[in-house]
């Protein structure tokens, strides 16, 4: 995230969830695997200027995508506020967003 708009993005995302919620499309371009597995339906991931997957979060999760593209290991994770929830680790201290 950008330092100067970090604050609103909890905002946006209230206001993705609130559309969705109601029934409405939300397209989003978003960097993150962990907020795209939260607020999105359907995920789709660009790579080399071709679509390389499409699918549910699901989906995504189990098809590796985390892994091969963002060297990240998706995690389930419980908590008692928040039920069970997707979280995402590097397996090394590559930074994703780089690749």
């Amino acid at each position: 995230m950008i330092k100067k708009t970090a604050a609103v993005f909890p905002l946006l995302f209230g206001f993705m969830k609130a559309m969705r919620d109601g029934g409405k499309t939300v397209i989003a371009t978003l960097h993150s695997p962990e907020d795209a597995v939260e607020l999105a339906d359907r995920i789709w991931v660009m790579r080399d200027g071709g679509m390389d997957f499409s699918g549910t979060p699901e989906e995504f999760i189990e098809s590796g995508q985390p892994e091969r593209n963002f060297s990240l290991r998706p995690l389930k994770v419980f908590s008692p506020e928040c039920g069970i929830f997707t979280v995402f680790r590097p397996y090394d201290d590559t930074d994703y967003m780089s690749r």
